[in-house]
């Protein structure tokens, strides 16, 4: 009975550790949050094979209050975001469990568990990301009914595009995410800067605090092209989405991408620059 009762206190204290350490992660970011996640799951399902039972559901109990809890909330309140956070910890826990099964050696077992979160890291969870951040691509023809100017206030019919691949940026001043990605729209544009066929855009939404003026402070040090729409109910003409949005259009003004800027070479999913090698190849 007081083996029963050491085992019981052991798997809720176990339990307990997963659970708090795993949720306070997300203060550090979806990302940091991923790798804290999956390196507590897998210490989790080591110390419990190693100190209460070899039995997997004993394990699996431990780390279910966290996993049960992050998954229904976050499916209950449909923010993607945060999908690849239990993703990659249920992933991790299955192969914990075949590890562990298997009896391999620690040091196999701790290395092949670095060798995983390294490719987590830096290719599952960038992509799972990506995945769930897509967004259904709004019909290009709104586009025809919406009033975009230049910084003259000049109107730009959008037709004069056509024939290229258009990648436009959606922002506004008060989206601090928006303006941090400006150098990495002036890197797609520099890749690009060559390439006649493809034009980088930023298109701005006026708000009210911008007082009737454009926010060109923010985007002057930048080469790319830099247009904005008349005023914000003809944005709201065009979409509801939130900002920051990107839209990669066809050579027929389709839009074939809605989602986040994705420039890196460890991004397979929704890559910008893979995206507009794909389009230019269409006729």
């Amino acid at each position: 009975m007081n083996q029963i009762k050491k085992t019981i206190k052991k798997s809720i204290f176990l339990s307990m550790s997963h659970f708090f350490v795993c949720l306070l992660a997300g203060a550090s970011g979806w990302d940091i949050q991923t790798l804290i996640v999956s390196v507590m799951t897998f210490l989790s399902f080591y110390m419990s094979y190693k100190k209460i039972s070899t039995n997997s559901l004993v394990s699996v109990s431990i780390v279910a209050p966290f996993f049960l809890l992050y998954t229904i909330s976050s499916l209950i309140v449909a923010n993607p975001l945060n999908y690849s956070v239990w993703v990659c910890g249920i992933f991790i826990s299955i192969l914990s469990i075949i590890l562990l099964k298997t009896k391999v050696k620690q040091s196999v077992a701790f290395t092949c568990l670095f060798f995983i979160l390294l490719v987590e890291y830096f290719l599952i969870y960038p992509n799972l990301f990506t995945y769930f951040t897509m967004r259904p691509t709004p019909n290009s023809a709104i586009f025809f009914n919406t009033k975009i100017v230049d910084i003259d206030n000049k109107q730009i019919e959008i037709e004069k595009y056509k024939n290229r691949i258009l990648l436009f940026d959606i922002w506004h001043s008060a989206c601090l995410p928006c303006i941090e990605q400006f150098p990495e729209m002036q890197s797609l544009y520099d890749f690009f800067r060559t390439d006649t066929s493809v034009k980088i855009i930023s298109l701005n939404v006026p708000l009210k605090k911008d007082n009737g003026k454009k926010p060109a402070q923010f985007t002057d040090q930048f080469s790319f092209e830099k247009l904005y729409f008349m005023n914000e109910s003809e944005y709201a003409k065009f979409s509801d989405r939130v900002v920051p949005l990107i839209l990669i259009f066809d050579k027929k003004l389709k839009c074939r991408y809605a989602g986040e800027l994705n420039t890196g070479w460890n991004i397979l999913i929704g890559n910008a620059k893979t995206i507009i090698r794909q389009l230019k190849k269409e006729k």
